[in-house]
């Protein structure tokens, strides 16, 4: 069966290839004053890359890349939101590395399909504990706390999200549908998950009006020195987790009507961005970093099929990571490699949107900067540029792959972009992207930080200047990486496994 072809819109600009990399000050230098003294140093807005989302969970956000950024700098109090959970499964909605460690007691280390039956009661039990927990236990309850968190990213959520969507909405969601027990197997994830979530992270002496925006608004008053708003993602990215292609309509900034959408015409991006930006301006931050939006079709939750074209960054089908190419059909789900081609560039389109208003800001005289993410992850991307040089940019050769720090570049195998994968010697490849196959792991976020760091650092923002990611000391912290599971098996049919019997990956479809 063929993958039908959806029309693109006609404002759409084709890349020919991925953009070069930006500076951050966009080479419009000018003089910067000495910071003084403010109430909240950092303040971040965003999504799922910045609550620090990964393994299918929000859990561990003292390690999200503000929470190490903020370490760093010496920022204190940095607050952000925690999400406990039950003993041996912390985290909101299903943490995927608690329930292997789970399942490594029953496996012994040996592939998951060993103790098949065993296997599924066990996980569905204790999936089912997580479920008591946020939907009728202390989970459900408020969190009462005088201030606002200063980390007010929000999983899931895009521009629309960021400008629409506040604590009345999410308690009205509470209301209208509340948490019902289920028996069902293939439902394993937490009701209402979203804007429990979001609860927590808008949490403090707002009212039901309190948007992220609006909270950020309020630190302002009280002075900040950066805001780091990092949004966009999730206007594309629904697109790799449903291996879709839908444009957005003109119905793209109802919070109903636009479920239906997988990713934002450009021209709809632009017109929900500038009503960011100027929400972003009311905050009155002294220093303001816009980060651009990561091609979401390198994320190895879709894997491409068969061999590359020669020359071409993308394969001819991309399609879920656990499907391997002998089990691939045409009537499986997947996306085209015109279509991705489409989509990273409509992304590209956005990130000049995100560009100009930075420039716009910086002739202006205020500091405004981009941290150009976009770009960082290309030069980390491992099947579409450093494992074929045919298809690098003509900027490659300036630029060169990510150089990774000295402590991820010591160990063996070297972390990369590919889907995570270990067995019972240890990790066998991936590193840098969790077990959702979407976002960071915790060396991954250390990345991130290291690069704002020196965004900030150049701004001469008091604690950056010689300030530095311990990566050594990270990754002891970063327990996938330094102790991964031995039942998740070195191979896809692992990874199969689970999606059949317990459907844990098409979770993430419902998260957005």
């Amino acid at each position: 069966m063929s993958v039908p072809e959806v029309p693109a819109p006609d404002e759409l600009v084709i890349s020919v290839e991925a953009p070069e990399p930006v500076r951050d000050d966009l080479g419009l230098e000018f003089t910067i004053e000495s910071d003084v003294d403010v109430a909240h140093p950092l303040v971040t807005i965003g999504d799922s890359l910045t609550h620090g989302f990964q393994n299918l969970a929000v859990r561990n956000t003292d390690r999200s890349w503000p929470a190490l950024l903020a370490e760093a700098m010496g920022v204190t109090p940095f607050r952000y939101p925690v999400y406990p959970g039950p003993d041996g499964c912390a985290g909101l909605p299903l943490n995927m590395e608690e329930l292997l460690r789970h399942a490594d007691t029953i496996t012994k280390g040996r592939p998951l399909p060993a103790h098949a039956l065993r296997l599924i009661v066990a996980l569905y039990t204790q999936a089912r504990g997580v479920q008591r927990y946020w939907g009728f236990g202390p989970g459900r309850l408020p969190v009462e706390q005088a201030e606002f968190n200063h980390n007010l990213a929000i999983y899931g959520w895009d521009v629309r999200d960021a400008l629409s969507k506040n604590v009345g909405w999410c308690q009205e969601q509470l209301a209208e549908r509340p948490a019902r027990r289920s028996w069902n197997p293939r439902r394993l994830l937490v009701q209402n998950d979203g804007p429990i979530a979001a609860l927590r992270a808008l949490a403090g002496p707002g009212d039901p009006g309190t948007t992220q925006l609006t909270a950020a608004r309020q630190l302002g008053a009280e002075g900040v020195g950066t805001l780091v708003v990092a949004l966009g993602a999730n206007n594309a990215l629904s697109s790799v987790l449903r291996l879709r292609l839908v444009w957005s309509g003109d119905n793209f900034a109802d919070l109903n009507g636009k479920k239906a959408y997988t990713v934002w015409r450009p021209a709809h991006f632009q017109q929900e961005y500038d009503q960011l930006v100027t929400e972003i301006e009311k905050v009155g931050a002294r220093h303001v970093v816009l980060v651009t939006v990561p091609h979401v079709t390198v994320a190895p939750l879709a894997r491409g099929v068969g061999d590359k074209p020669e020359g071409s960054r993308y394969f001819a089908r991309y399609t879920y990571a656990w499907i391997s190419d002998d089990q691939f059909d045409t009537a499986d789900p997947c996306l085209t490699g015109t279509q991705c081609r489409q989509i990273d560039s409509a992304i590209d389109m956005y990130n000049q949107v995100i560009i100009e208003h930075v420039r716009a800001h910086r002739q202006a005289g205020d500091d405004w900067r981009v941290f150009d993410l976009c770009a960082l992850l290309d030069r980390l991307a491992y099947r579409r540029y450093l494992d074929d040089p045919t298809t690098r940019p003509s900027w490659w050769n300036r630029y060169g792959p990510y150089p990774l720090p000295q402590a991820l570049r010591e160990l063996h195998p070297r972390p990369d972009t590919r889907f995570f994968l270990s067995d019972a010697r240890g990790r066998t490849q991936g590193g840098l992207i969790a077990l959702d196959g979407v976002h960071p792991t915790s060396i991954g976020y250390g990345i991130m930080a290291s690069e704002m760091l020196a965004i900030l650092a150049r701004a001469n923002v008091p604690g950056a200047v010689g300030a530095t990611i311990d990566f050594a000391d990270l990754l002891r912290r970063d327990t996938l990486v330094s102790n991964p599971p031995a039942s998740l098996g070195g191979d896809f049919r692992t990874l199969g496994w689970l999606q059949h019997r317990l459907q844990l990956f098409a979770a993430l479809t419902e998260l957005w």
